[in-house]
């Protein structure tokens, strides 16, 4: 027997039998932990797997995943392609190794294909809520690595590529052509239960798919992270959450999804963060007000709440969210013309013609002044004072009007009627001074400038 051959069974045996733990568990006990103790790798060959594409290797894995025992690494030859009929589905927590996601495959092709719910899938990793018999323990903290899924099995029922209803941690792994979505991460809905909360995605891609490429569903789909996670000629979105708390996705990239590029369900309290995503022309942001879009790279057409952008920036503008620029020209040219600004000046909404309206402080410390173009329209006790002013009061220096035609009010105060500016007839101006025999104010009886103005309200001694 060659040494290889006796290598191969070697580790086959290691890996087939339970290791006995430091409490001195008896000969067949799972181990306590699906990491600990480690287990070594055994290559899928080793369970009549041949990868030469064309046949069917599914009872290979199918045994494969059945003898091994909890945290071994089954091991697939890098330049070979698996060929399958059946769903994969993970019991137990197992490592799946390939080479590369480039030079090693598994290749459904038309066959029975299992459900969890409703939802049929090339590959399974169930929860330990949906196992099926006592000996199943779910696929918690499975990880797979370095390979890529392909369908090559015409039209179909809603079939996914990978459907994720359990914490896993996948990398390195591509799915191509599946008639429904790439990846589905779904659990703690109406039709499936599962937990799926802390699963991550890297480097993982979802490519040419009949529906999503990257999908998450229910109250136990959320805190995922993605990071350079890519969804390229999928026919529904490159990335749809519709998780209940949401999820992070770092570094992602879309191009050509018919559905567009970032998606979330607005009926949910989603709160997802998107940080340095990519997005190619034509690759909509379609998110809910509480997601959070950092430092987006390419296109952000679309609906984008509460963006930051990195441009250079001693201040803090938003358009169409937050856009932070050193001037209101510069957000302009990233947004649109009306920007939000946050600076030591207080708090301004900016214009592209250079007026802005401000709350500031800067004119009195007593006093939150807001301030239209530079003049003070309303003026706030910036706290409770003494005497017959309190916080509730509020001033304001360049008074008011009333009515829809806005020409009827108190405009200001003064010990004599205007004697300049632009006045309309029906304005009132107070008197400062007032004193008996005198009068309350004084009304403009005929528009212009300064206008006509009469007494009125005059003053009696008792």
């Amino acid at each position: 027997m060659g040494t290889d051959r006796r290598q191969l069974l070697a580790a086959l045996a290691l890996a087939t039998t339970p290791a006995a733990s430091s409490a001195g568990s008896s000969p067949g006990t799972a181990p306590s932990s699906p990491r600990s103790p480690a287990q070594p790798g055994v290559p899928i060959e080793a369970f009549g797997a041949l990868g030469d594409g064309s046949h069917d290797d599914t009872s290979a894995f199918e045994k494969a995943f059945d003898v091994v025992v909890a945290g071994t690494s089954i091991l697939l030859a890098p330049g070979r392609s698996y060929r399958l009929t059946r769903s994969l589905r993970f019991t137990k927590p197992l490592i799946l190794k390939g080479g590369t996601k480039e030079d090693t495959s598994l290749v459904f092709d038309r066959g029975s294909y299992a459900t969890l719910g409703d939802q049929r899938a090339a590959i399974l990793l169930p929860h330990l809520d949906d196992a099926r018999t006592p000996r199943e323990r779910g696929a918690q903290r499975s990880v797979l690595t370095g390979f890529s899924v392909h369908w090559k099995g015409g039209g179909s029922d809603a079939l996914h590529g990978v459907l994720v209803n359990s914490p896993v941690y996948l990398a390195e792994i591509d799915v191509h052509g599946f008639p429904h979505d790439g990846f589905r991460i779904e659990a703690a809905t109406k039709r499936l239960k599962g937990n799926a909360n802390g699963s991550s995605f890297t480097d993982c891609s979802a490519l040419g798919n009949g529906g999503h490429g990257f999908a998450l569903y229910g109250d136990n789909a959320n805190a995922c992270v993605f990071i350079g996670a890519r969804a390229f000629d999928n026919k529904g979105a490159g990335f749809y959450d519709a998780s209940l708390l949401g999820n992070t996705y770092i570094a992602a990239e879309v191009d050509n999804n018919k559905g567009g590029g970032y998606t979330s369900d607005e009926s949910l309290p989603n709160t997802s963060v998107f940080v340095g995503c990519y997005a190619e022309p034509g690759q909509l942001y379609r998110l809910n007000p509480r997601n959070i879009v950092i430092g987006p790279l390419g296109h952000t057409n679309g609906y984008c709440p509460a963006m930051v952008r990195s441009l250079p920036s001693g201040e803090l503008f938003t358009s169409t969210g937050l856009v932070v620029a050193r001037d209101v020209a510069t957000a302009g040219a990233n947004g649109k013309d009306d920007c939000f600004r946050i600076s030591v000046r207080g708090f301004e909404l900016m214009h592209g013609d250079g007026q802005s309206v401000r709350l500031s402080k800067l004119l009195s410390s007593d006093y939150v002044d807001l301030l239209n173009a530079g003049h003070p329209v309303m003026r706030l006790p910036a706290r409770a004072i003494a005497g017959n002013v309190d916080v509730a009061r509020p001033s304001f220096p360049a008074g008011f009007t009333l009515g829809a035609s806005g020409r009827s009010g108190i405009i200001g105060s003064g010990t004599h009627p205007p004697r300049d500016g632009t006045h309309a007839r029906g304005a009132l101006w107070l008197n400062e001074e007032p004193d008996m025999g005198g009068f309350v104010g004084w009304t403009c009886i005929r528009s212009g400038s300064p206008g006509v103005w009469r007494p009125f309200g005059k003053i009696h001694s008792s």
